[in-house]
């Protein structure tokens, strides 16, 4: 579909690697199934890396095809149509560019999406699929294992790091003449089951920052996130609570998505996530939309 002179949006339930081989057709079911899985994960960096939460995966393969060819064949957009078109906006957002394929190409093999990444992606096309209380579990999870991440990232750099004053780390006997290396302070913050100490005294210490004083009205939505996924976890809604919570729907699902992601932000871990917004435009608004993509 043309939507600006040489620019056009392709969407495809299929996709098309071309690759140099000095082999015929013929291809053995080792090597498809070779191909089967590199295709897999180079679909996964590309969900990473593109932000689209709901791009085919491994499992959805449903037919591999080889074919020998001489020269790429040209593409040719489709001739604009004479009707009034009213086009969704945000997959045009995610939309796989250059840019993405040539990141996901060098990216190893053993590249690994970080939880986090994953599942407010997980979040975003349980959103999209109208799952809202799966939506809500994954965006709460997301932001949960994005503090511990964080947490203990900057734990394991300041015990190895040199020593820090501002810190309490010390060498623990554990028999045998060994030692390990400990912060108990450390220690007993991260034994509290107790999310807000995450957000506040435990980021205060570790990363000399604290949400719960930096964005009080963040910190109030993440313990809102967090207290509405343990409401879904023991009771699979959110219906009579005695604190606020999410509801269970398209706009608690939204709310969810955008706190865990603004948490990814304060910490420092949002590669780009872009947000669902579900919107048709047409006209001078989608041209106006158009420019944005291409800058």
């Amino acid at each position: 579909m043309q939507y600006a002179p040489n620019i056009a949006w392709v969407n495809s339930p299929s996709i098309v690697l071309i690759r140099t081989s000095d082999k015929q057709d013929q291809q053995g079911e080792d090597e498809s199934e070779q191909l089967g899985s590199d295709l897999g994960i180079f679909l996964k960096k590309l969900r990473y890396l593109s932000g689209q939460s709901d791009m085919p995966k491994q499992e959805d393969l449903s037919v591999m095809m080889f074919h020998n060819i001489d020269i790429l064949p040209k593409f040719v957009a489709t001739d604009d149509s004479r009707g009034i078109s009213h086009i969704q906006t945000y997959p045009l957002t995610v939309a796989v560019t250059q840019a993405n394929l040539e990141a996901a190409a060098v990216l190893p093999d053993e590249f690994s999406t970080p939880i986090h990444s994953l599942l407010i992606l997980d979040a975003i096309s349980a959103f999209l699929a109208s799952e809202h209380r799966i939506s809500i579990l994954f965006a709460a999870m997301s932001m949960e294992i994005a503090f511990g991440t964080a947490l203990d990232a900057a734990y394991n750099a300041i015990l190895n790091g040199p020593s820090d004053p501002r810190y309490r780390v010390l060498k623990i006997p554990i028999g045998g003449g060994r030692f390990t290396t400990k912060d108990p302070v450390y220690d007993r913050l991260r034994g509290k089951d107790d999310f807000s100490t995450r957000m506040h005294e435990m980021s205060l210490y570790m990363l000399g920052k604290s949400l719960r004083d930096e964005d009080q009205a963040l910190y109030n939505k993440a313990l809102i996130l967090y207290r509405s996924r343990n409401k879904i976890v023991h009771l699979g809604t959110t219906e009579d609570a005695k604190q606020e919570v999410l509801p269970v729907d398209k706009e608690g699902s939204n709310t969810a998505i955008q706190t865990a992601a603004d948490c990814l932000t304060w910490l420092g871990l949002n590669h780009g996530i872009k947000l669902p917004k579900l919107q048709f435009l047409s006209g001078p608004a989608f041209k106006e939309f158009a420019k944005s993509l291409d800058a």
